[in-house]
């Protein structure tokens, strides 16, 4: 489905709102103790209307009831069809949670493997892939060399190619599900 005007501003809040904010705007069940407000209810309206338009004139408003957990699951489902090692760069980068968790735990093997780490190399990469995501502020090159007891001099190395790699995959996928979504009338 495409609208006269892409529903976000970017890629970042689109997706956050596909995990996270589409929840509420999908809500459609109320309780009984509600039932008094229905009608001042925000949420019953026209399904064939038009969604609620933003501030901003260039994007337009979210979808809400319904329809919203059908773009929702729309937009999970264009990241999660993502070749495995492009939509794992995704999920971790945009999403928070169990989501960025086993992505980033998909991630390590992959980058280890695209750069023939074994050993100590491989847990040395795995470490530099939260490096990378800066998801743990106390990692430096110097203490994941301690703590894999590696030489420092071949800890950079091995970031150098594990941010190469990780670069040249994040700017893939970036830019395949941007168009993906762009094209279908979702992303600005």
């Amino acid at each position: 489905m495409s609208y006269d005007r892409p529903m976000f501003r970017d890629l970042q809040g689109c997706l956050r709102w596909a995990w996270y904010g589409s929840i509420d705007a999908a809500n459609t069940v109320k309780e009984p103790a509600y039932a008094r407000f229905q009608a001042d209810d925000e949420r019953d309206r026209d399904a064939d209307a038009a969604p609620p338009r933003s501030r901003n004139p260039d994007v337009g408003g979210v979808p809400r009831g319904l329809l919203a957990a059908g773009q929702a699951g729309a937009i999970q489902r264009h990241v999660l069809e993502m070749p495995g090692d492009e939509g794992a760069h995704v999920m971790v980068k945009f999403l928070v949670g169990r989501e960025r968790y086993e992505a980033r735990r998909i991630l390590r093997r992959l980058v280890a493997d695209y750069i023939n780490a074994y050993g100590k190399d491989r847990r040395a990469a795995g470490l530099l892939v939260s490096l990378h995501y800066r998801r743990d502020k106390a990692l430096t090159p110097t203490t994941i060399a301690e703590k894999v007891d590696l030489d420092r001099r071949r800890v950079k190395k091995l970031e150098n190619k594990v941010r190469i790699t990780l670069d040249a995959l994040g700017l893939r996928a970036e830019r395949n599900l941007y168009w993906k979504l762009q094209e279908r009338g979702i992303v600005q």
